[in-house]
């Protein structure tokens, strides 16, 4: 099944053209989470928060999932 996963890191939004074939929607959904964690890698300065976004379609286009995350980094003490 063809799936897309479009991206949003919070300064850029990437929407997916190419779509990735995996066997089914538990799939996706690990997929999405894994982009999640390669968006996470961008960095947040102390004191900031960001939001990472991806939203999985379906073959159609039709929006099936979305996950999100978001970061944090606070100083303590």
């Amino acid at each position: 099944m063809l799936f897309f996963f479009d991206t949003d890191d919070g300064e850029h939004r990437v929407a997916d053209s190419s779509g990735t074939e995996l066997p089914n929607e538990t799939e996706a959904v690990e997929e999405a989470v894994s982009l999640l964690r390669d968006l996470s890698h961008a960095g947040v300065a102390p004191g900031a928060a960001r939001a990472f976004a991806v939203r999985v379609r379906g073959p159609g286009g039709e929006d099936l999932y979305a996950a999100t995350l978001q970061l944090r980094i606070e100083r303590l003490g």
